[in-house]
């Protein structure tokens, strides 16, 4: 009885730990003033047309989230996985690495905004990254940007990909407002965080760094 009394209150502290994050105005969308897709020009309906090429968009549904930049979805009843652009949440799934600080947050944020939901997908210069999945930014039902959203709660770094380029500098300054008011994982002890600076001063992840014996 005294076992699972003991187990019991650590499931209610791991719950509760996940729900005061999420609770935190970090998470909560609503909270912050994000660019619309419409304030930015590539993502404009009007400017764009509809097929699974560079530069255009479709309209999907997700039916599955790997992690908080990995998701899966349907299009025309055949399956995808699709890979958010310009951005890296901490990990949770990747073989041989622990569950990192706030990956389970970004996943359950992701979860949240987008599983069993009609998304629309926004393709750059690069459609697919080397292992097939699709790139794209992922606009949600009211307009927002997910890759904005999780990048400004401090849910991801910036992670920029030739050839996807042309919003760089949009998603460092998310990075840099989340990290200014320590935003999710930013908010933890510099020692703590997911990711650190290398030598360019751009994030990586602290793995990296310990597998170089940094």
């Amino acid at each position: 009885m005294k076992r699972f009394i003991v187990l019991f209150a650590a499931v209610l502290s791991a719950v509760g730990y996940i729900v005061a994050s999420l609770a935190n105005g970090a998470a909560d969308p609503s909270a912050l003033k994000l660019l619309t897709p419409e304030e930015m020009p590539a993502f404009r309906l009007d400017a764009l047309q509809e097929g699974l090429a560079s530069n255009k968009y479709v309209m999907a549904s997700v039916n599955g989230v790997v992690d908080g930049d990995t998701l899966e979805i349907d299009y025309k009843n055949k399956e995808y996985k699709v890979r958010l652009l310009c951005i890296d949440t901490p990990e949770s799934v990747k073989q041989g690495v622990d569950i990192q600080p706030y990956a389970l947050e970004a996943s359950e944020l992701t979860k949240r905004l987008t599983l069993h939901k009609k998304v629309r997908l926004i393709f750059d210069k690069g459609l697919r990254d080397r292992y097939g999945r699709l790139l794209a930014y992922i606009i949600l039902d009211n307009g927002e940007n997910l890759n904005a959203i999780l990048v400004r709660n401090g849910f991801a770094r910036v992670e920029i990909v030739s050839p996807n380029k042309k919003y760089k500098e949009y998603f460092l300054k998310l990075q840099s407002e989340a990290i200014k008011d320590m935003k999710g994982m930013w908010s933890l002890d510099r020692a703590k965080q997911p990711f650190v600076k290398d030598s360019d001063g751009d994030y990586i992840p602290r793995y990296w760094k310990t597998r170089e014996g940094a």
